[in-house]
């Protein structure tokens, strides 16, 4: 059975039509045996220099980045923390699996691997982000035009004397 923080737990109860007597009831049985400890997930958000997805010494922390926390791996985020300045976040007490993911940066993709979802003691997730590539995309000047249309006509003029020659 999974573990519920309280709010989450009468949510659901809610939805379901039942009582939020029962949800202390939950939470009480459902706890896992850490659970009066809990832990916590820090890391950094940082400037993927080398874009290996790896936090390398002169690497510079990424102020502002969005951390997503789903406190109970159910793919709906629970919680969020910015970076600070330095680009280092930490939240917890967590009392169950958390998943951790950031949200990259307008401009920028993220370099490093999601991590495997964290169940404690302590975590340490640190997330790289590199310059988003721009598709560059071919562009045909009067010259080039001229040559794909003549390329095109040549093509037809094949097909047709195909075409012919085939009747006969």
């Amino acid at each position: 059975m999974e573990y519920l923080r309280p709010r989450r737990a009468a949510k659901r109860l809610q939805l379901l039509g039942l009582s939020a007597i029962v949800t202390v009831v939950l939470v009480l049985t459902a706890a896992p045996a850490f659970a009066g400890q809990g832990f916590s997930v820090s890391g950094t958000a940082f400037l993927d220099t080398d874009g290996d997805g790896v936090l390398d010494p002169g690497e510079a922390g990424i102020a502002g980045v969005t951390v997503q926390f789903d406190d109970d791996t159910d793919g709906i985020v629970d919680s969020t923390q910015l970076t600070d300045v330095s680009g280092n976040y930490t939240e917890g007490p967590f009392f169950a699996l958390v998943r951790v993911r950031a949200v990259a940066p307008a401009g920028m993709v993220q370099t490093s691997a999601n991590p495997a979802d964290i169940g404690g003691p302590t975590g340490t997730v640190n997330f790289g982000f590199g310059p988003a590539t721009a598709i560059s995309v071919p562009t045909l000047d009067a010259w080039g035009i001229g040559a794909l249309i003549l390329l095109c006509a040549a093509l037809a003029v094949r097909h047709l004397h195909r075409a012919a020659l085939a009747r006969r």
